[in-house]
């Protein structure tokens, strides 16, 4: 304390030697005094006093009035306020503390308890100062969050939009062979990732990625892989397809040359029909393997050599499977995991239930339509909606079905 700290002081009622001013004055401060309540409302607005000391026991000061206008005033410079009070005077410090006062005291009071009690306010005020100053603070980089979350969310929801531009608008319309597929994200963008389109007059192809993590790097990824995924040598003579293997080779070389930070990958399945002879040829870059469900109940998985694509150079093997009518081929990604049937299966076990209940049997006969319905709507019925955020991942499905 001392010259540096002003206080005013308002309203004394004994001016004699012995008088609260001559105290203040005595403590070294840098002292105002006014003796009514409007010339210490200019004062508080000029000055920005440290402290406000009011004497309720002068004429003509209503000091609760007073008190409440000076916290009124200058709500951030948090200006405490004493009352000097006559002693015993239970009733005025009752009225200050609803005012606002910060302390009461009773006149006469000693020099060094004054001292003390004026020093215990000035730290407190302080302090609330600084809190005052970390709750602006606070508020500015919540405003500041909220913006930018705000600006992260519009940017999601334009890169959300264009991820689903690139997934198929419609399925290849065929005579004995129908498509069918579904997707479940658990943001705004997708790791997950499908594509059909058609070769040539006799050959489709389609696949199903996933890449590894979730949000928008996984989503960039799989637009590298929208536009990578090469299917066909070009000469002067015309055109070679190329094998699954040999897609997923050219792929796997693009995204090494790429030397992406952080080392992302990707596992894919890439298949080729021909819709003359019912062929089907595959290849897998680390994904789970594709599964037929025969007409008559049976499931076998296509099996095939390779590793995670975008880690290193690997064989990528071309495996071959003749499908009859009746047949259902299924990819799908890791997220069918999380599926759960109503008999108790889980995982692919649960999904594979739910085809088979809608599987041709007997010479019956299912429309394209209620098919494609019935896969669109798998997720709804196989995974729940309140799956804790770290079971939370991406699932999709693609269902190609030969008419029987």
């Amino acid at each position: 304390m001392g010259e540096n700290v002003k206080v005013l002081l308002v309203g004394e009622a004994e001016p004699e030697g012995g008088s609260l001013r001559a105290q203040l004055d005595s403590l070294g401060f840098a002292l105002q005094f006014v003796p009514a309540g409007e010339e210490a409302l200019a004062a508080v607005d000029a000055a920005h006093p440290d402290l406000v000391i009011i004497d309720t026991t002068a004429a003509d000061v209503d000091a609760c009035a007073l008190a409440w206008r000076v916290k009124e005033q200058k709500p951030d410079e948090a200006i405490p306020v004493m009352f000097a009070c006559r002693v015993r005077d239970l009733e005025m410090e009752v009225a200050g503390r609803d005012a606002g006062a910060d302390d009461c005291f009773a006149k006469p009071i000693e020099t060094e308890a004054l001292a003390a009690r004026i020093r215990l306010l000035l730290r407190n005020r302080e302090l609330e100062r600084s809190l005052r100053q970390r709750h602006r603070e606070s508020e500015r980089l919540n405003r500041e969050l909220v913006a930018a979350r705000q600006a992260l969310d519009r940017e999601l929801d334009i890169a959300s939009r264009i991820q689903r531009s690139l997934l198929p608008e419609a399925f290849p319309e065929l005579e004995r062979f129908q498509f069918a597929a579904a997707l479940r994200s658990w943001g705004p963008v997708s790791g997950d990732f499908y594509d059909i389109y058609r070769l040539d007059e006799t050959h489709y192809g389609f696949y199903v990625a996933d890449a590894i993590g979730h949000g928008v790097p996984a989503a960039l990824l799989t637009i590298f892989v929208k536009k990578g995924v090469e299917t066909r040598d070009i000469t002067a003579d015309g055109y070679r397809l190329l094998a699954p293997g040999e897609v997923l080779d050219r792929l796997n070389r693009d995204l090494i040359a790429q030397k992406l930070s952080g080392n992302p990958f990707i596992t894919l399945l890439y298949a080729i029909l021909d819709i003359e002879t019912g062929m089907l040829t595959y290849a897998s870059g680390g994904h789970p393997p594709a599964i037929v469900l025969g007409a008559d109940g049976s499931v076998r998985p296509l099996l095939s050599e390779g590793a995670l694509l975008g880690i290193f150079e690997s064989e990528f093997t071309t495996g071959r499977v003749a499908l009859a009518p009746g047949d259902t081929v299924a990819l799908y990604t890791d997220g069918i995991e999380q599926a759960r049937s109503r008999s108790g299966k889980s995982g692919l076990d649960a999904f594979l239930e739910y085809l088979r209940a809608w599987h041709p049997s007997g010479g019956e006969e299912i429309s394209r339509d209620a098919f494609a319905r019935h896969v669109h709507g798998s997720f709804d019925a196989l995974l729940a909606k309140d799956l804790g955020i770290e079971r939370r991942d991406d699932a999709t499905v693609l269902v190609l079905r030969m008419f029987g």
